[in-house]
């Protein structure tokens, strides 16, 4: 049978970590090690440690234990290098270690993408590498491209939708909005969206960089539930997540066509039929939570005002840790 969600599933689904207020928010929270940077005035949370990688930090040999400091009573975790490109380096030995030792089944994803991690206020802190990411529990970044044109006599409104590659380590087969993507170090969003127009859909990096409209700043946190279809990985680690929406209007004599292998084929799709997928449950999760809040924000949906409300909140929630 066809699993069918509705809208406002689609987001939950995405922003599935519990909210302050929920029961099961201060026993979940409280099984974790946090993430730390300290600094002369303050100590900031990176992010949540779940406990088999607390104990994998507590079980380094001595050359890679000295990179990190340990706190078990506080259920702490900081690292002693003072400079982003040291810390970046202790983070690539420990996740490289790991990752020899077989020790995450997350880290067979290794993509060689060093992924940013950030201090207040919005200073690079080090680079990770992308897999091991989610064993730190820190924000990515990530960018969204939406592709539209207006089609025929009638101009009706179109969007533009790939289908992953089955090849893909993750989310194969599935849906996604035109163009997506993470930031790496070094890397803003337009920059990044643009770069990934090109690799994805054979857009022009120039016609993206000048005539994508950012649209959108969204926010939300995820918990990985292990599935290999969906991400992999272990269980229970945590993702949270902030990035920039962008929209573009493509001439309707424009076709995208896949460039770089990560997608199988794009479909030029009316609002209904993208509705009709989404509630199949065939959007890749953020992808599809993207999706629904920006055609919701255009009144295409027809939710309810609080559901429609609700919607734009947990795609805007509030994140314990900095991003930029």
């Amino acid at each position: 049978m066809t699993r069918t969600n509705s809208f406002l599933n689609v987001v939950c689904e995405c922003d599935s970590f519990p909210y302050p207020g929920d029961p099961a928010y201060y026993p979940l929270i409280s099984t974790f090690w946090h993430f730390t940077h300290t600094t002369s005035n303050e100590t900031f949370k990176l992010g949540y440690i779940i406990s088999p990688v607390a104990e994998a930090l507590q079980l380094l040999p001595p050359n890679l234990s000295l990179l990190v400091s340990l706190d078990a009573q506080s259920k702490t975790v900081s690292l002693v290098a003072d400079t982003p490109d040291s810390r970046s380096e202790a983070l690539s030995r420990i996740l490289s270690h790991w990752r020899e030792d077989r020790r995450f089944t997350v880290l067979t994803g290794w993509r060689g993408e060093s992924y940013p991690i950030y201090a207040p206020p919005g200073l690079l802190y080090a680079g990770i590498e992308r897999a091991g990411a989610p064993l730190f529990g820190i924000v990515a970044h990530c960018v969204y491209l939406i592709g539209y044109s207006f089609v025929g006599k009638e101009k009706e409104l179109k969007l533009w939708i790939p289908r992953r590659s089955k090849t893909k380590q993750t989310y194969a087969g599935m849906l996604d909005v035109t163009v997506a993507g993470a930031m790496v170090v070094g890397e803003g969003a337009r920059d990044c969206v643009s770069r990934e127009a090109f690799e994805e859909a054979s857009l022009s990096m120039e016609t993206v960089r000048e005539q994508a409209k950012e649209v959108a700043r969204v926010s939300y946190f995820g918990v990985s539930t292990g599935d290999p279809k969906h991400g992999g990985g272990e269980r229970g680690l945590c993702l949270p997540e902030a990035g920039v929406v962008y929209e573009i209007l493509l001439d309707e004599k424009v076709h995208l066509r896949p460039r770089d292998g990560e997608v199988e084929e794009f479909y030029c799709w009316s609002v209904p039929e993208v509705q009709e997928a989404l509630q199949r449950g065939e959007f890749k999760g953020n992808s599809g939570a993207v999706m629904v809040d920006w055609l919701e924000d255009r009144g295409m949906l027809g939710l309810e005002k609080e559901t429609g409300e609700l919607v734009s909140e947990k795609m805007r929630r509030k994140l314990d840790f900095p991003h930029i």
